[in-house]
């Protein structure tokens, strides 16, 4: 974490605002759902309207915002909307979408009925009623046809099995 610096506005001519840093603000004051106010490091910035994006959001709401040269703010995208409700940002690299989760979530669980995925620093697990994989190398399948490729030696319960 960097220590807090001042956010003076200051005023600059002949060029447009440039983007200093991106830190994470949490919304102060809003005018039609845009954001006209944020608090950064405890200091109350601006974000001009041309610079509230289309992000909707409401008081107390934590988002990630752009400091310009000129001390006012840009609303790059909403992290929170409160109640625990975290919203991953996506960016793109190439044709992929990724997420990016804020840094203190640990894992990403989605759940389907009574199937659920868990991503983690370890490893992912897959549960499902049927089937389950977990970041520990288990797998437990329940049902008529098995399939598998295997490189080396395969162990079910403990004991060799050798397949075609």
């Amino acid at each position: 974490m960097t220590a807090p610096r001042s956010i003076a506005p200051t005023l600059h001519t002949g060029h447009s605002a440039r983007v200093v840093d991106r830190l994470e603000a949490t919304v102060l004051e809003t005018h039609e759902s845009r954001c006209t106010q944020l608090s950064i490091n405890g200091q109350t910035v601006a974000v001009p309207p041309e610079k509230a994006g289309r992000n909707l959001v409401r008081v107390d709401d934590l988002v990630m915002a752009d400091l310009m040269d000129d001390g006012t703010a840009r609303v790059a995208y909403v992290v929170s909307t409160g109640n625990n409700e975290f919203i991953p940002h996506i960016s793109t690299l190439g044709d992929v979408a990724q997420w990016v989760l804020p840094e203190h979530i640990a894992r990403l669980l989605t759940e389907v009925g009574g199937s659920t995925v868990e991503i983690g620093q370890q490893g992912v697990d897959v549960k499902a009623p049927r089937a389950t994989v977990t970041a520990e190398t288990q797998l437990a399948l329940n049902g008529k046809n098995i399939r598998t490729e295997a490189e080396e030696l395969c162990v079910v319960q403990g004991r060799e099995i050798h397949l075609n």
